[in-house]
């Protein structure tokens, strides 16, 4: 038996309601990210809203599904300026002692980004340390406060 004091109805605006509340989430999302990452890191505030959609969208992929190598590596490479595969690397050989690389890696970083090579390593630290969960961005980098 029905009850009669609700009115249910299907219209074909709820799916839209629906992609607008989430694409305003994500807007809220993307400018949390874009202070964080000025404040912080020192990013100009045009690489910083260039890096929060790059790491939403990445995000938001990589929730939906497992990447590929290759799919990471151009992440990391707009992001970085060199692959996944050779930013771990220089990582790991600085634990060896060899700070060469990763210095190179650092600088380039830096230069991509418009900051510099100390305010960077934290978040390259985090992004190399398999720290980075799938479906997520590494904490230092979240600051989002959702809706």
């Amino acid at each position: 038996m029905l009850d009669s004091r609700f009115v249910f109805e299907q219209t074909t605006d709820s799916g839209k309601d629906l992609e607008a509340a989430a694409a305003m989430i994500e807007e809220k999302e993307v400018e949390n990210m874009v202070t964080k990452l000025v404040a912080e890191y020192r990013f100009s505030s045009d690489r910083a809203f260039e890096v929060a959609r790059l790491t939403t969208s990445f995000r938001n992929l990589s929730s939906k599904r497992d990447l590929s190598n290759r799919e990471k590596d151009m992440f990391v490479r707009e992001l970085i300026g060199v692959s996944y595969s050779q930013g771990k690397e220089a990582l790991e050989a600085s634990f060896e002692g060899n700070t060469g690389d990763l210095e190179a890696v650092l600088e380039n970083a830096a230069t991509l980004n418009g900051t510099n090579p100390k305010a960077i390593k934290p978040a390259m630290e985090k992004l190399f340390s398999g720290k980075w969960k799938k479906g997520n961005i590494p904490e230092n980098l979240k600051g989002i406060k959702k809706m």
